[in-house]
């Protein structure tokens, strides 16, 4: 046995002897000049282009199999210019010689210094490097190894036993891109690319980095890439783990002018099933930092996104602010400064869809799902939840009046006509953008606040298509009430036609005013249903047409600050009542039912029985309200206990209507009747009547709201 490991010692010996002196003499012989200039032949008989060395080529033999080249460069395809198409200031590459006797390639490390390599694109479309990439030539059949059943290729099938390379370093490269076409040019420069050894069907790490140039739009910026890359054994399943991308860059087309980001996870692509995942992804940017997985299917074909992502805390203001969107300005300053949320979602290239949200925006949390499809002409679909809402915090801050006019003489008489024609065209419809909305929706709100007015468990339901919008129902829960309504309109035809159906049901009216202009000028529980209809793009026209009914029921409240008698009776009264009951009816004027119906013809607003009871005093009345040309036109009989009735009429424009009563005896009979005390009026009366007259204006127009309040 010793024998036979000395003589296998001996031969080992002798066959390296042997290589070794194969490989001097190799060396010995070899002429590198005229390998070049095969090698230049070749490629000009091949390409047509010129291959120039511009330095020796180096071989070295053992242990190392190597070449060294030192600058070469290739001309540029006819047509383009002098400008080398590429040029390497140095190539080193060599495979150790002893392996090679048993089919092991090991391969030092590649180094390719100063690779320079120049793309144009003419304005006829043509790139320099077509010719090379085989341009309209017919492709031949492929020569590759084509993997088996068993989906493997590669060293096996070239009858290697492995393969291997110490690394590579890809140093001071640089790529240019001009398109004379569209006079866009673009460079990376200063690229370095290394590599850990790489062993055929095995992980190696890999950095690199460049800087990125542009010059229309312009921009400019560094980046850097780093992660452990597995290829797979069949080269259908690489893996790219622990990436790292860092990107920090200026320019136009930048949000905000500037990008610091970065980008972290592992990438698993699998060719077999065409799928790419993202896990573990980590994404900062714009003060915004993202967690989460990415699912990618179809990659050869149309893709599918979907992911799961996680929001941390963000500014949204500030994240606004560095998209170079203009400043929000809000009501309150101090919202739109925290958000955070998760979502689930898949995307294609034409839908995407939200199928878990939660996001929480200042003191709101929203949850719920939403859909696009069709991006061309979007089909949208949601079902939306929100805990509470004020929408009063996110409103344009009110603009302070500075009561000032540009126009003067007869533009200014002008000013009127021409705010009321301002007015009709900001209310008409966009019908175009509505006819093409197709929305079906559902939102949720636990607690909304809008205009000061506070409602509860706010249910919105629309549906929005080819022209049709219906809100069915929008129901919500309020001042102690209920209100459903249902709301349609119709935009199919040239003109749109509106439907309105409202119920209010146990609504107290007195904290409603509060909320709304700040006073309960009227409390009272109050029931209501209308039933409109009509045709018209704006309000002017909607109310000439519309046509329908309402019902309204007042009970068990008061009228605040409605000052009937005027100052000189009360005056009197105070002398004469010791009770001082003045005081109070000064201050409030209760009742126990005011109720009413309403039909509507043509816009025009009728009714035949209102009816007021309270204790000692009962009306009726009737009339009309025209409500496109917003005129009143209303009589009704004040009923008095033991004293005559009272007429009293109520015309003109309902922000400022005339009202009048028939005889001033009645005025007379009337104060004492309330006061129920004796006053001596005498030879006043008429001033009298005139300042009781004037009380009950200023008392109407005090309810509802005057000239000042329309």
């Amino acid at each position: 046995m010793k024998k036979f490991f000395k003589i296998s010692a001996i031969l080992a010996g002798a066959v390296v002897l042997l290589v070794v002196a194969a490989a001097t003499v190799l060396y010995s012989i070899v002429d590198t000049e005229r390998i070049k200039s095969e090698l230049v032949d070749l490629v000009h008989n091949r390409t047509g282009r010129q291959l120039v060395f511009k330095g020796d080529v180096g071989i070295s033999v053992f242990p190392w199999l190597g070449v060294e080249l030192g600058p070469v460069s290739l001309s540029n395809a006819p047509g383009f210019g002098d400008a080398p198409f590429a040029e390497i200031r140095r190539t080193d590459v060599k495979v150790k010689l002893l392996p090679l006797l048993s089919k092991d390639i090991q391969v030092r490390t590649l180094n390719i210094d100063g690779l320079q390599l120049n793309l144009t694109r003419d304005k006829q479309g043509t790139g320099n490097w077509l010719d090379l990439a085989g341009g309209n030539a017919k492709a031949e059949p492929s020569s590759a190894p084509v993997p088996d059943a068993s989906g493997t290729s590669g060293a096996t099938d070239l009858g290697l036993s492995s393969l291997a390379l110490g690394g590579v370093e890809i140093s001071d490269a640089n790529l240019t891109w001009n398109d004379t076409g569209s006079g866009q040019r673009a460079s990376l420069s200063g690229m370095n690319l290394s590599t850990g050894p790489m062993v055929l069907g095995s992980p190696f790490t890999f950095s690199f980095s460049t800087r990125a140039e542009a010059a229309e739009p312009p921009f400019s910026g560094n980046l850097t890439l780093t992660a452990d890359a597995d290829p797979g054994k069949d080269f259908k399943a690489p893996s790219f783990r622990n990436v790292i991308l860092t990107l920090a860059a200026d320019g136009k087309p930048l949000p905000g002018g500037h990008v610091d980001a970065s980008l972290a996870g592992d990438i698993l692509i699998d060719l077999n099933s065409n799928t790419l995942d993202i896990l573990s992804m980590r994404l900062t940017a714009l003060d915004m930092k993202i967690n989460g997985n990415v699912h990618v299917a179809q990659l050869d074909t149309e893709p599918v996104v979907r992911t799961t992502l996680n929001f941390s805390e963000l500014n949204p203001k500030k994240l606004m602010q560095a998209l170079g969107l203009p400043p929000l300005e809000t009501a309150d300053p101090t919202v739109l400064q925290k958000a955070s949320g998760s979502i689930e979602a898949t995307a294609t290239a034409n839908s995407a869809t939200i199928k878990r949200l939660d996001l929480k925006v200042d003191d709101t949390a929203l949850s719920g799902s939403a859909s696009v499809f069709n991006f061309d002409k979007p089909a949208v679909l949601f079902d939306l939840q929100a805990d509470s809402l004020n929408v009063d915090r996110y409103l344009p801050p009110e603009k302070k009046d500075t009561g000032t006019t540009e126009t003067s003489g007869k533009a200014g008489k002008d000013t009127g006509a021409q705010k009321s024609e301002a007015k009709d065209t900001a209310s008409s419809l966009p019908k175009d953008q509505l006819r093409a909305l197709n929305v079906d929706g559902i939102l949720k709100v636990g607690s909304l606040t809008l205009y000061n007015l506070r409602l509860t468990d706010v249910n919105v339901t629309v549906k929005a298509k080819d022209g049709l919008i219906r809100i069915t129902p929008f129901s919500a829960a309020l001042y102690g009430g209920a209100i459903n309504t249902n709301l349609t309109a119709d935009m199919r035809a040239k003109t749109t036609k509106t439907e309105l159906d409202l119920g209010l049901t146990n609504f107290m009216l007195g904290g409603f005013l509060k909320d709304l202009i700040g006073e309960e000028k009227v409390t009272g529980v109050t029931d209501l249903s209308v039933k409109l209809a009509g045709s018209g793009e704006d309000w002017k026209t909607l109310a000439g047409t519309l046509i329908g009914n309402a019902k309204v029921a007042l009970h068990d409240g008061v009228f605040k600050g409605f000052q009937i008698l005027p100052e000189s009776v009360l005056k009197k009264a105070k002398e004469v009542d010791p009770q001082k009951r003045e005081a109070t009816i000064k201050k409030q004027q209760p009742y126990q039912d005011i109720t009413a119906s309403f039909s509507v013809r043509d816009g025009v607003v009728s009714t035949s029985d209102t009816a007021l009871a309270a204790d000692g005093l009962g009306a009726s009345g009737a009339g009309l309200v025209d409500l496109s040309k917003e005129q009143i036109d209303y009589r009704a009989i004040v009923d008095i206990t033991a004293l005559p009735r009272i007429p009293v009429t109520i015309k003109g424009h309902w922000s400022d209507p005339s009202i009048s009563l028939d005889t001033v005896a009645f005025l007379e009979e009337t104060a004492k009747g309330i006061i129920n005390v004796p006053i001596n009026i005498g030879k006043g009366a008429g001033n009298v009547g005139k300042d009781l007259l004037k009380g009950i204006g200023s008392g109407i127009q005090d309810i509802f709201g005057g000239t000042k309040k329309k």
